[in-house]
């Protein structure tokens, strides 16, 4: 699990716990700039969220997980899943699609060949509509988009 731009992994914890409840294994992290990450530790946020993510698989020995990002972690969980294969599926709830011109973006249409599952809400007060029909048509090698 993959929190927001500047979100903690306390934030998460309702989300996580109904999860696991359900025979699920969750892992949730805070990345670069994230809550103790940027706090505690003074990391600058960064872009490139296939290297923590990277990190995160390389500690717990994964190479088959399902990736879910919220808000601005829907977004750095596609950028994840385009420069990391041990992602096979993605969930990406509230993806900003391009809004910042951020690494990687641009190179998802080629990059992303795993199953893709995309959260939208039609009337969110901070993502546009019009971003996930953006999204959807980027993703053109996806093996499917939901």
């Amino acid at each position: 699990m993959h929190g927001g731009f500047d979100s903690f992994i306390e934030e998460f914890y309702s989300e996580v716990r109904y999860l696991a409840n359900r025979g699920y294994e969750v892992f949730a992290f805070e990345g670069p700039g994230q809550g103790g990450a940027g706090r505690k530790f003074g990391l600058p946020v960064t872009n490139e969220r296939e290297k923590p993510v990277g990190a995160v698989l390389d500690h717990l020995k994964l190479d088959d997980v399902t990736i879910y990002g919220l808000s601005m972690g829907g977004y750095w969980c596609l950028v994840a899943t385009a420069f990391e294969p041990r992602i096979k599926r993605v969930v990406s709830s509230g993806s900003t699609w391009d809004s910042m011109q951020m690494k990687g973006v641009n190179r998802q249409t080629e990059l992303i060949t795993q199953d893709v599952l995309l959260l939208v809400g039609k009337n969110d007060h901070f993502i546009p509509f019009k971003r996930h029909h953006q999204q959807t048509q980027a993703l053109t090698a996806a093996c499917a988009v939901t």
